[in-house]
């Protein structure tokens, strides 16, 4: 606690003292006679290099709690120390005489706090941070000396080619080959060793263009002409598309914000100032609705806390806030890392909840004092241009630095965007450091008299915004204490907080009562829970449970209509709405009795086409261990046998592989020594429609080999692989295709789908489902929507994922020809007996108990379908099953009720209109 103590009073000191001397900056850079600032300039180091003290005692701080080694917290500690006075000795004797000493103190302060919370969070990462830091510090030193050689206005022309250059940066992650995610996340590239974000770097060099742009500009815009002040910000307008295509609009709401800045300090006439106020509402709302990620974000920030007591993100960097409390829970003695991105985004939550409030308020006042300094800077610049420029960085590192905090806090939604020098990642730690050099260079020089009045006004009026900016410090810090005195999410304990959740019941798509609410017992927490339960009047459902459970696991408790306003007005409590599931009882009851009666093990899934709702899910298995890993149909792989020819076939098509092959009862592949055998020794091949009719293996195994692993395996990522987005449904890695090497017989038994293909009937009909579709079919969903005034307020449909191949008519037609062939031939059994026709894909594969699965994916009607069904008929030691007669009957039931389910319009929401089956 003592250490904690002195860590927080180090960073406490070096606030106050960078106050007192950004006081003493803006006293001598103050108004003089006839309204032109002077300054003083020759101001002594000696009082800020001896602050390297307060940083390098919170890096010893930090070393005696995290157990560092004697040697390496000598060499942090010794660091700490000396960086702030080398800082302090270079930009007074090399940078200029008058150059802000606060701006380099104040950032190393805040990087050496950053880099021993990223040690804290991620042994090691701290000392990739150090590195970085050090990196960071070199760059200044190069930046601030340019900045100290700039003189006078670029000319428009080499303006355009920076901005030009910035626009290439914010482009490279888009190249293949280089661009990566990380985390999800877009905007990184990947050159050997080197993993980072173009997007810091490209904002500096395209405000460094706009400077150059919008001082030519000027005259104009202040006669008030908009069209040159629009024609040079394309910059901005290019990186606002490319935010929006790529759904990261964290660089384009720092850009607008620099901009905005350098348009106000430009000083156009009011009505200019009308036309692009009505210009960006408009983007506002078109981003609003044109990125779903943004309404996400949204949602997010305005429910912190689900209706079912869930934690968001953003509720759960409030929470770790509130336990932090005013002094913190101590350094090294907290949960930070439950704050997903905590090392990111959120490190002033995991800094609030074990150093405290107050030390985030001095964060505040230090980011304060930093950009207060930084606008003093640009005021001292000795022409118009790069006051203009030094006036953008400024605002950007402002506006970045208060957006931030304002997120940790939930008052304005997250973009992802990180915490100046405090937050992990070298890209971004480096290019901040470059630009607050540029700043620190360019306000080096003493104070020279302005040479129009146009100017001087200018001068002015980036001093008025000094100080609304630091208004907005003050408004963020009183935000901060009112965060930790009334806290939005109070810290709770764990069985408080599942005491709170309160789940209300779920009814079929038909209005069939499903799950209920009930009570039990936590028997970690000894506290009592809400949750849902099986509905004990549906006995033709009681047996499965596990369906149940998967279900309500994926429910949501729904959302309730302007519960605030009630709660204000009236008291009210939110109580959770009925929510409505996709599953249909009647669908459900078909799987049943189509697996019971038969006595069979195995799976059913059924999907609509139309908007990705799951209609049925059943499993049916005596060995309970079945359900360990997650619901079988779901999640429970194996091979698929010829049911994986469609993507084969697929796979050859998209390649413009030729799919004709010769008709013969066996096959050696190439460099193979492996003989590929029909069903039955018979002969099969000929064109694509013949063979899958046939199901010819020896057809497939060619195919495969034409086509090679990396197109199959590609198809089937595309066609069965869930994104890490989607919010509906758990994601999936897709069907396994393995087969990893070059050898010819494992891609020949690849492609009639043995070897290590394996897949869940879930996945199958997924894949089946996009080929049928164009690749349009929704993101699998098992919440349908919730009941709102005995109405159904239906869910948004999620859509596909963007796919890394093209699926029209020539790869898919084929694929779905060959499908009705298969029951038109008769090789489908049952399902070539029903009152519609439908297309499907039998197959029996050997699984790996030693025995034959049977398996067959349907759609229904054959012709624009509107129903996808997967079964899977697990065999037995002495009991085979085959696709043809044991799934297809199954699926033949499933089929007819899907469908009927599709048509009929039931509301879901009012008492139940359809009486149930036996």
């Amino acid at each position: 606690m003592i250490a904690d103590m002195l860590a927080t009073l180090s960073v406490l000191a070096l606030t106050v003292l960078a106050l007192l001397r950004v006081h003493a900056e803006a006293v001598a850079t103050r108004p003089a006679g006839g309204g032109a600032p002077g300054f003083s300039g020759g101001q002594s180091s000696s009082d800020l290099a001896a602050l390297g003290g307060p940083p390098a005692l919170l890096v010893l701080t930090a070393a005696a709690q995290l157990g560092w080694s004697v040697q390496h917290s000598l060499l942090y500690v010794a660091a700490a120390a000396a960086v702030p006075i080398v800082l302090c000795a270079f930009v007074r004797r090399v940078v200029g005489a008058s150059a802000s000493l606060v701006i380099p103190v104040a950032a190393w302060t805040l990087t050496c706090l950053g880099a021993v919370t990223a040690e804290r969070l991620y042994p090691d990462s701290g000392v990739d941070q150090a590195r970085w830091a050090m990196v960071g510090v070199a760059a200044f030193l190069v930046a601030a000396w340019i900045g100290s050689t700039w003189n006078t206005t670029a000319r428009s022309i080499t303006g355009t080619g920076v901005a030009v250059a910035g626009c290439v940066a914010l482009t490279l992650p888009l190249m293949p080959g280089i661009g990566v995610l990380v985390n999800g996340a877009p905007g990184w590239i990947s050159v050997g060793p080197f993993v980072g974000q173009t997007g810091d770097l490209a904002r500096i060099l395209i405000i460094i263009g706009l400077g150059s742009m919008l001082y030519a500009a000027g005259p104009a815009l202040r006669a008030g002409r908009v069209t040159p002040a629009l024609l040079a910000c394309w910059p901005v307008a290019f990186a606002a598309a490319l935010g929006g295509y790529v759904s990261d609009l964290g660089p384009v709401l720092v850009l607008t914000g620099a901009v905005a800045v350098m348009l106000i300090v430009c000083g156009p006439p009011p009505r200019v100032w009308i036309g692009f106020t009505a210009v960006g509402t408009v983007l506002v709302v078109a981003t609003f609705f044109g990125v779903g990620k943004l309404r996400a974000r949204i949602d997010q920030m305005l429910n912190p806390i689900t209706s079912d007591g869930q934690l968001q993100n953003t509720g759960a960097a409030l929470r770790s806030f509130a336990t932090g409390g005013w002094l913190g829970t101590g350094f090294n003695n907290g949960s930070p890392l439950d704050v997903a991105n905590v090392e990111n985004d959120f490190v002033l939550a995991g800094i609030g909840e074990e150093r405290g409030a107050i030390v985030v308020i001095a964060i505040c006042c230090l980011f304060g004092a930093l950009v207060t300094a930084c606008w003093l800077s640009a005021i001292r610049a000795t022409s118009a241009g790069p006051r203009l420029i030094s006036t953008g960085l400024a605002a950007m590192v402002s506006v970045q630095a208060l957006y931030v905090t304002l997120a940790t806090i939930n008052k304005v939604p997250v973009t992802g965007m990180v915490v100046p020098f405090l937050s992990n990642g070298g890209s971004s730690l480096t290019c901040m450091w470059i630009a607050v050099g540029l700043i620190v260079g360019i306000g080096s020089h003493r104070w020279r008299p302005v040479p129009s009045v146009p100017e001087l006004r200018v001068v002015a009026r980036v001093d008025r915004t000094k100080w609304a900016i630091l208004g907005l410090w003050l408004i963020v810090i009183t935000l901060v204490a009112w965060q930790t005195v009334a806290p939005e999410v109070p810290a709770r304990t764990a069985a408080q907080d599942a005491a709170s959740r309160n789940p209300g019941p779920v009814v079929f798509r038909d209005g069939t009562p499903f799950l209920v609410p009930s009570t039990m017992r936590d028997a970690t927490t000894d506290a009592d829970v809400q949750t849902r339960t099986l509905e004990s009047s549906i006995p033709q459902l009681n047996g499965d449970i596990d369906a149940a459970y998967f279900v309500a696991t994926n429910m949501s408790a729904g959302t309730c209509l302007r519960p605030w306003l009630e709660h204000l007005v009236v008291k009210k409590v939110c109580e959770s709405p009925t929510m409505v599931t996709s599953l249909d009882s009647a669908v459900q009851t078909a799987a049943r009795d189509g697996l019971e009666t038969r006595g069979y093990e195995g799976d059913v899934v059924a999907l609509d086409l139309k908007d990705g709702s799951i209609l049925g899910l059943y499993s049916r298995r005596s060995d309970q261990h079945s359900y360990d890993a997650g619901y079988p149909a779901v999640y429970s792989q194996s091979a698929p046998g010829s049911t994986f020819k469609t993507i084969v076939a697929a796979s050859a098509l998209s390649a413009g592989q030729n799919t004709t092959t010769p008709v013969r009862d066996e096959y050696t592949p190439p460099g193979g020594v492996g003989i590929v055998h029909n069903a039955g020794n018979v002969e099969g091949g000929g064109d694509l429609t013949q063979a899958l009719a046939e199901s010819s293996n020896t057809a497939f195994a060619e195919i495969a080999i034409r086509t090679g692993l990396q197109s199959i395996t590609q198809m089937t990522a595309v066609l069965s692989a869930d994104s890490a987005d989607s919010a509906d449904f758990p994601t999936h890695p897709g069907i396994v295709v393995g087969g990893v090497g070059d050898d010819p017989d494992v891609l020949a038994r690849t492609g009639f789908g043995q070897q290590d293909v394996r897949a869940s009937p879930y996945e199958m009909a997924v894949a089946v489902g996009r080929l049928a579709t164009n690749g349009a079919l929704p993101r699998a969903r098992v919440q349908l929507g919730q009941c709102t005034d005995d109405q159904l307020d239906v869910d948004s449909v999620t859509s596909p994922p963007a796919t890394a191949l093209v699926l029209d008519d020539p790869v898919t037609a084929p694929v779905l020809d060959g499908m009705r062939a298969v029951v038109q031939d008769g090789h489908a059994g049952e399902l070539g007996d029903l009152y519609m026709p439908v297309a499907a894909k039998t197959g029996t594969a050997d699984d790996d108990r030693g025995s034959y699965d049977g398996w067959v994916v349907a759609l229904a009607p054959a012709e624009n379908p509107g129903i996808v069904i997967a079964v899977r008929i697990l065999g037995g030691e002495q009991s085979p099953r085959s696709g043809a007669a044991d799934a297809a009957p199954v699926a033949a039931e499933v089929a007819v009720a899907a469908i009927d389910a599709v048509r009929e319009d039931i509301d879901p929401c009012r008492k139940p209109q359809r009486t149930q089956g036996k």
